[in-house]
Parts: structure tokens; C-alpha cells; sequence
């Protein structure tokens, strides 16, 4: 007698169907990770909370420190090799730099933070190296004290000397091309005193609260302590300021909608002068 298997009862395509259902499905070959990014047995996990720990949010450490400054350089670099004149140091307008500057965003513990000359620490390091990799005679800075924007206020005048006055000590020895000052009373007592520590050219601006004009700037050269004004939103929109200004002319009314645009419209195409 011949063993047979026994068989179950046949599945009909209806069973099948429901089998087939609750069996997970690997989704489209277009739609898979990359192997790379699939977690491999035990591996992946390890991974997984490499990168959340690599991604969280820390305190700016000295490596971090040397490739901001690392980055400085390779612009002015960069700016120098496309042929133009000199650079700018952005230590203004609550940006990174004026973030160790002010005391209620600087809230190191180092040597990069507390008192004054802690907190001016890393804009001096910045500056320098900088002015060594592209010559400080192309070199400015520009500050805005006192400008309290982006949270990095700065309410105390006796502190804002302490700190913008013992920076300026030390960017002073270094010959650098200028210095920019923002500031609301551009043309008043801390702006000059900042200017004497500095010992410079200087040139200033009122900020964002009114666009330049000439009257203004004419009024502003009266200062014993500024040798030119620093114009926005007009340049952008007149190209030929100085001419438009010069012989009375009209000037262009700028475009806010395309300020800060990732195009060339709004900031090549606004008519000029005719020649001649």
C-alpha cells in the first residue's frame, strides 16, 4: 500500500484572496529606502540614535567654532578671486556674531562668554583671520550696538561700551579698512565714542526705521567722526545714485516684494541714466 500525504481541503480563490491580503506587501521598488538607510539587524538602531544625537540641538563646540571662522575665510576668499575690492565682516543686526557680542544671547560659561572681553572673543578671532588670509587693508567690520534685533539686546549703554569699546581696542591695531556703525543716533555720543576707540575710517547708518535719503546724508557728514554713509534701499533700486543725487534727478522707486529674491529681477534691471 502506497503512503499518501493528507491533503487539507482545497483552498478556494476566495481564501486565497484573504490570505494574500493580510500577507505584507513590499512596497514599489521607486518608493524602497536606500539600502544604506534600512536599518541593518542591531546596526541600525546603533545608527538611528548616532544621527538624533548628531542632529539635537548643543553649544557651540571649539570645532564647531574654528569651522565658522574656517567658513569666514573661505568666503573672503572666494570674494576676493571674483574681483572685488574688499570684504565685510557681518557682526550686526542679531546675526551670529553679534549673538556673542550681546549678553542676553551669549550665555557661554567659557572663555567665550560672561564678561565683556569673553563675549568680544570670537568676533576678534573671526576678524583676524580674515584680514590674514586676505590683507586688512580690504578688511571692514560692521556693528550695530544697541540695535536689539533678533533677540540679541543689548540694554545696558555702560555694557555696550565695555564690550564694542574693548573690540574696537583690539580690531584697531590691526589696520582694517573701515569700520560700519547701525545705529539709531548714528551721528551721536556712542558713535563717536566708538569711533575714537576705533581710530578709523568710519561710516554710518540710521537702520531700518527710515530709508536714506540725501538730506540725510549731508546732515550726517557734518560729524567730525564720519566719513561716508552707508545707503540701502536706494542703491538697489538707482545703481546711478551718485549721478541721480548729484544732478537732481529722479530716483527709482525700489520693489520690497523682490528684496532678498533668488534671482537676478530686482536687483539688475532697474533702469539707469541715459548716457550722454
Amino acid at each position: 500500500m502506497v503512503a499518501r500525504r493528507r491533503r487539507g481541503p482545497r483552498r478556494g480563490r476566495a481564501d486565497r484572496d484573504a490570505a494574500d491580503a493580510r500577507r505584507p506587501r513590499r512596497p514599489p521598488r521607486c518608493q524602497r529606502r536606500p539600502a544604506r538607510d534600512r536599518p541593518q539587524r542591531g546596526r541600525g538602531l546603533r545608527r538611528t540614535a548616532h544621527r538624533r544625537r548628531q542632529g539635537a540641538v548643543h553649544r557651540a563646540r571649539a570645532d564647531d567654532l574654528r569651522r565658522v571662522v574656517r567658513g569666514h575665510v573661505a568666503a573672503a576668499r572666494r570674494a576676493i578671486a571674483a574681483g572685488m575690492d574688499g570684504v565685510e565682516v557681518h557682526a550686526a543686526n542679531g546675526y551670529l556674531l553679534q549673538q556673542y557680542l550681546s549678553p542676553a544671547s551669549n550665555i557661554r560659561t567659557d572663555h567665550y562668554g560672561g564678561s565683556a572681553q569673553n563675549r568680544a572673543r570670537f568676533v576678534v578671532e573671526v576678524v583676524t583671520a580674515v584680514a590674514e588670509a586676505v590683507g586688512a587693508d580690504r578688511v571692514g567690520v560692521r556693528i550695530s550696538p544697541e540695535h536689539d534685533y533678533q533677540d540679541a539686546f543689548e540694554p545696558d549703554r555702560d555694557d555696550v561700551l565695555a564690550t564694542y569699546g574693548g573690540l574696537l581696542d583690539r580690531l584697531r591695531r590691526m589696520g582694517l579698512a573701515y569700520l560700519s556703525v547701525l545705529h539709531r543716533e548714528p551721528a551721536g555720543n556712542l558713535v563717536e565714542e566708538l569711533a575714537a576707540r576705533f581710530d578709523g575710517p568710519v561710516v554710518v547708518n540710521s537702520g531700518f526705521a527710515t530709508v536714506s535719503s540725501l538730506a540725510e546724508a549731508e546732515q550726517l557728514l557734518r560729524a567730525p567722526f564720519v566719513d561716508a554713509v552707508a545707503v540701502g534701499r536706494p542703491v538697489i533700486a538707482n545703481p546711478d545714485l551718485v549721478e541721480r543725487w548729484h544732478g537732481g534727478h529722479s530716483l527709482n522707486e525700489p520693489r520690497p516684494e523682490l528684496f532678498y529674491a533668488d534671482s537676478a529681477e530686482g536687483y539688475t534691471d532697474y533702469a539707469s541714466l541715459p548716457i550722454g
